[in-house]
């Protein structure tokens, strides 16, 4: 079996670069982080969870998640698994009255989930050590000064300027 390392979700940051919304997320320890590029339609529906906002009536998230609960599903935990051709993969696990199950999905949507339903999010050590710049601050293996200005010193309060 592949090693896990749990992760959490720090937020949503704009890419200066691209301009492109980034999901980060980042372990306890605080030495490894994984940026992943997402829509901003996406972006916008994990800031809503992040941000804990109701709408007055339920988004596609939230249907999926009040569907889950109407059929006494559980989700599980989260994975995001492999990174094939720059694009990363996620299974959501989930847990019925039999046995726990799992559906591919996209990270972004696997992420929504998972901070509405406050489910663990796990990475497949093999996806970061073959993300296109790994991140591994333990080893000191940082080139790239985006990374090492932008990523290393964040922190929850950064996010009210750096977010969508």
């Amino acid at each position: 079996m592949e090693s896990q390392i749990e992760m959490t979700v720090m937020g949503i940051y704009m890419d200066p670069k691209s301009n492109l919304p980034i999901v980060i997320l980042r372990d306890s320890e605080g030495k490894k982080v994984l940026p992943i590029w997402i829509g901003p339609l996406e972006a916008s529906s994990i800031l809503l969870g992040l941000e804990k906002v109701t709408p007055p009536r339920p988004l596609t998230h939230d249907l999926l998640i009040n569907f889950l609960k109407e059929n006494n599903i559980k989700i599980v935990k989260i994975e995001i698994n492999d990174l094939k051709d720059n694009t990363y993969f996620a299974k959501i696990y989930y847990k019925t009255k039999f046995r726990i199950k799992n559906i591919d999905a996209r990270p972004s949507d696997a992420i929504s989930l998972a901070i509405r339903t406050k489910s663990p999010v796990f990475v497949n050590n093999k996806v970061i050590l073959n993300t296109f710049a790994p991140v591994n601050f333990a080893k000191g293996e940082m080139d790239e000064d985006f990374y090492k200005d932008y990523l290393t010193r964040m922190n929850k309060k950064d996010f009210g300027e750096n977010v969508m």
